[in-house]
């Protein structure tokens, strides 16, 4: 049962990346000044290697709008909040709840929570996943 949960949520991810690229590569409106990220907020993204693909998610997910929110999602990047925030406080991303309502943490978070779901995806990328009946 397990590794059929694993198949499945595999090809959402990689359908949901397909989707992102989609809309990264066909924005909605390709006004340049729409799609500029501000300054003080793309000296945050910098910090990381995935940058690009950071500013794409935030662009989509909250237009850049740092005070962002929608149910318990919150901020650039969007975090869920009540979903997170524990697992990021056991991994020493962040110290407190507070963090993730800044520019800093919530990109910070968001870069872990991209590289959590790339790892995720890697280490099952061309294995054969199975269900296996309980004896």
């Amino acid at each position: 049962m397990l590794e059929k949960v694993i198949e499945i949520v595999s090809f959402v991810r990689i359908l949901l990346f397909g989707f992102l690229l989609i809309f990264i590569l066909f924005p909605y409106n390709s006004n340049a000044k729409e799609l500029t990220c501000p300054p003080e907020i793309l000296k945050e993204f910098k910090k990381y290697p995935n940058y690009r693909q950071l500013i794409a998610i935030a662009k989509k997910e909250s237009g850049f709008n740092p005070k962002a929110q929608n149910g318990s999602c919150y901020g650039l990047m969007q975090v869920h909040i009540s979903v997170w925030h524990k697992k990021l406080v056991e991994k020493n991303v962040i110290k407190n709840k507070q963090e993730l309502y800044t520019i800093k943490g919530n990109i910070k978070v968001g870069a872990y929570i991209l590289k959590h779901y790339n790892y995720n995806y890697t280490r099952y990328k061309g294995k054969k996943i199975t269900c296996k009946k309980k004896r």
